[in-house]
């Protein structure tokens, strides 16, 4: 077991593969080594990315995720959905994702869940027609808000040495740039800046090609917001969210 998930932290996607899959030959109901099991498979991309992917599906479908109350569970099925959905553009494989994405959030009323949800509603808005598109775009900023609600009541533990909670720089990281989505998606640019200055000020400092990565996410979430906007008879400087700050 510890070797496999040396192979995973690595990551050495194709390692943690094989020795999982024998994990599970000897513990098949292991619910756990099931779920590392599906993360390497599709993590490792092999024969190609969606036979992996598909096998991962497979591996899902024994752990049952629609009577599941297992968030992991649920991460796993709305993460492969959703890379089947970017691969295909099969609105099956979205519709699932999406519902994986709200059961876990409903269950957890996590930040992760959350800004994963609030994407994905408003990529269906995109595809939708009529009132639909209107829908999805309201409940992603709803979902928006309430991951600023979990991220700051978090991001106010890690400044407050007397509140007994303890985050490393990677956890609270990844809550400032979970929260810069939240405000980016809900319009507010500046609340946006500010939590990646604050980001980027970490000591140590994330790494370069992180720093990319959240600014490229950032660019696809306002081109996509603009173009919603657009469709719904609003403009990029008239941000629905704006009205009900």
């Amino acid at each position: 077991m510890l070797q496999a998930e040396k192979a995973l932290q690595q990551p050495d996607f194709t390692l943690a593969k094989a020795l999982y899959t024998h994990l599970h030959e000897k513990m098949p109901n292991d619910v756990y080594v099931v779920q590392k099991l599906i993360l390497a498979t599709y993590k490792a991309k092999l024969p190609s990315e969606k036979e992996a992917l598909e096998e991962a599906l497979k591996l899902l479908q024994g752990l049952n995720p629609r009577e599941s109350t297992d968030t992991e569970t649920l991460r796993l099925s709305q993460a492969v959905h959703k890379i089947l959905w970017n691969l295909t553009q099969d609105r099956s494989y979205l519709e699932e994702a999406i519902w994986a994405s709200e059961k876990g959030f409903y269950l957890k009323d996590d930040h992760y869940n959350g800004i994963n949800l609030a994407y994905l509603y408003n990529v269906r808005a995109s595809i939708s027609e009529g009132l639909d598109v209107v829908t999805d775009f309201v409940l992603a900023q709803r979902t928006r808000r309430r991951v600023i609600q979990l991220c700051q009541g978090l991001l106010d533990q890690t400044r407050t040495p007397t509140s007994g909670k303890w985050f490393d720089r990677d956890a609270k990281y990844s809550l400032l740039e979970i929260l810069a989505q939240a405000w980016m998606g809900l319009g507010n640019e500046a609340e946006c800046q500010n939590c990646l200055d604050e980001l980027f000020a970490l000591d140590p400092p994330p790494p370069a090609w992180s720093k990319e990565s959240t600014e490229e996410c950032l660019h696809r979430l306002r081109t996509l917001l603009a173009h919603l906007q657009l469709k719904i008879g609003l403009t990029p400087t008239q941000p629905a969210a704006s009205k009900s700050q």
